[in-house]
């Protein structure tokens, strides 16, 4: 187990077949990250889903980054075409979290199960 100290030294840590290792600045810099949109009006729920899907994605993509960091111009390359993969994974999940019914409000089920007038009979109790 091992602390890296940049992505670069996370290649080199894996190239040496170190596969435990952790970014010495990753946590903070994502909690730091949470608390500016959180203080931007962003829910503490999404800042903290977009955090674990881009730490998700990070955690993939450093292993496979390492196998090309040598040939620093398709290092570029694929890094580039991670991050505007993970801009739209995140995208989606954004989209996606927004259009899941919230089930904490549908009565649906329970009037399906219950009928309308027996839940109406216990709201005016």
């Amino acid at each position: 187990m091992v602390r890296s100290q940049s992505i670069i030294n996370s290649y080199e840590l894996i190239e040496m077949g170190i596969e435990r290792h952790y970014l010495e600045f990753l946590d903070s810099s994502l909690r730091m990250g949470v608390d500016a949109l959180c203080q931007l009006g962003h829910r503490r729920h999404e800042s903290f889903r977009a955090l674990k899907t881009y730490r998700k994605n990070l955690e993939k993509f450093i292993p496979e980054l390492s196998k090309i960091h040598k040939d620093r111009p398709l290092l570029i390359s694929e890094a580039k075409k991670r991050m505007q993969l993970l801009e739209q994974t995140m995208l989606q999940d954004k989209e996606d979290f927004h259009s899941e019914k919230d089930s904490g409000w549908d009565a649906t089920q329970q009037i399906n199960e219950f009928g309308e007038e027996k839940l109406m009979e216990g709201s005016s109790e």
